[in-house]
């Protein structure tokens, strides 16, 4: 939705100044500013759209989905790497630092688990082998 309107406009490389130029004298200040297009920033303009706010605006220094979040692999993980991190860490003592590792396990499983209940269609589980040995 382009900025100051309050119905659907074209927002695309056409009409990029025309908006950029609106942004110049706005009507009303913007509800919020979103700085950052990866996958962070588009998720918290999603969910600013999904709860009604319509004067949004989201910049990136290239283009939407251009950096590394952009080139991910795609894989919802819930962190296991970071169990590893955190059993390391507290055979050093290092209980702080184990139980933030710990913690971080537990809200990537969290965040899985949402992201499964709200997209279905987007979440399938891939099977991945690994082989232990000494």
């Amino acid at each position: 939705m382009a900025p100051n309107s309050g119905k659907r406009r074209e927002f695309s490389f056409r009409t990029r100044q025309q908006t950029w130029d609106s942004l110049q004298h706005p009507d009303r200040p913007l509800d919020a500013l979103i700085v950052g297009g990866g996958i962070v920033g588009a998720g918290c303009l999603r969910e600013m759209a999904l709860r009604g706010l319509t004067n949004v605006l989201l910049i990136d220094k290239g283009d939407f989905a251009s950096g590394t979040s952009g080139a991910s692999s795609k894989l919802i993980h819930a962190g296991i790497r970071y169990l590893e991190q955190a059993w390391e860490r507290l055979k050093e003592g290092r209980l702080g630092a184990a139980a933030r590792d710990f913690w971080f396990v537990v809200e990537a499983s969290r965040e899985k688990k949402t992201l499964k209940k709200l997209a279905p269609h987007l979440i399938h589980t891939k099977r991945i082998h690994l082989v232990l040995a000494n």
